[in-house]
């Protein structure tokens, strides 16, 4: 699990050694070049807050359509400034629990 640069990272160490990991979560990664992340099998999900400049949604569904089968969430921090305290760790262990 990364955020951002941290994401970025994990999805980096999971393309140059697949064996790491099962499941990988992402919240706002930016990754560059986006083709190369074609090899990842793991089940995958991407986290991005739209209202987010820094860490554009585009680039979340760019990864998305790069890993396949990977699962994608976007959330709005104006609309809903509570999504990550009253939901965050519920979707991620949702998440987890379905990769069992």
């Amino acid at each position: 699990m990364g955020v951002s640069q941290g994401a970025a990272a994990a999805l980096r160490a999971c393309v140059s050694d697949p064996r790491l990991t099962a499941t990988i979560i992402c919240d706002r990664a930016l990754y560059g070049p986006i083709d190369e992340l074609c090899s990842i099998r793991q089940r995958t999900l991407l986290v991005y807050n739209k209202d987010d400049a820094g860490h554009p949604v585009s680039v979340g569904k760019r990864i998305q359509k790069a890993i396949q089968g990977s699962e994608y969430v976007e959330y709005s921090s104006k609309r809903n400034p509570s999504f990550v305290a009253d939901n965050y760790a519920a979707m991620i262990l949702k998440f987890v629990q379905k990769t069992k």
